[in-house]
């Protein structure tokens, strides 16, 4: 075999070894991307559970479910802690004499982009609507929801926003508190008795002290 040949198998078989060795290195980085692309959790929150609330007219960001605290079906709305900064809160307020907001007053709520008006945030109202006051109601009519699980578009009036499945939660954190509670008293009051007793054994033996001071 002449020395060319031997240094064309010589270069090929290098040549073979990188690209062997590339493909090691991509490997654990390919399983890594696909583990991400199958994880259903992203940090502590599961994808199922969040969404962006986006403008139904022009796709604007206004809010997300981590902001969210349910929704009002009387008012068909989306009520959240904290929007966007794509969101405009008027300074003036408007009064309604009719309908579900009769009576109450309340700052709009505008989209920047396109200027249509999203929804309200009371000022003041009666006791009924109270738990509303400060807070952003969206209309779900205006809203339309991008979900990050499955990368879907859906109008916010076709999804439920109901908090009713933290009811079992409250109810179950309640007994727990109520559990540690009773816990808390009965051993203060073991403290209570073992302090008592402890008082009574002390005047014990300083009663048996005086009486052998006194015979002697």
């Amino acid at each position: 075999m002449s020395r060319v040949t031997r240094r064309a198998l010589g270069i090929e078989r290098s040549k073979k070894e990188q690209l062997a060795a590339q493909q090691k290195l991509q490997q654990p980085k390919e399983e890594c991307e696909s583990a991400l692309s199958q994880s259903t959790t992203c940090g502590r929150y599961r994808l199922s559970d969040l969404i962006v609330f986006q403008c139904k007219q022009c796709y604007t960001v206004l809010g997300d479910s981590l902001q969210m605290c349910g929704q009002d079906e009387k008012l068909d709305c989306v009520i959240c802690l904290r929007v966007t900064n794509d969101v405009i809160i008027e300074e003036y307020l408007m009064f309604d004499v009719e309908g579900f907001l009769a009576g109450s007053s309340y700052n709009p709520l505008y989209c920047r982009s396109c200027r249509i008006l999203l929804g309200f945030c009371l000022y003041s109202t009666f006791r009924s609507l109270a738990h509303l006051r400060r807070l952003f109601c969206l209309s779900k009519e205006k809203v339309c929801c991008y979900l990050l699980e499955s990368k879907k578009i859906l109008p916010a009036s076709d999804l439920n926003f109901s908090l009713s499945s933290l009811k079992g939660k409250f109810a179950e954190l309640k007994g727990s508190l109520v559990e540690a509670y009773s816990r808390a008293q009965f051993l203060e009051g073991r403290m209570e008795e073992l302090g008592s007793e402890t008082m009574h054994c002390g005047l014990s033996t300083q009663e048996m002290g005086d009486m052998t001071h006194v015979e002697k």
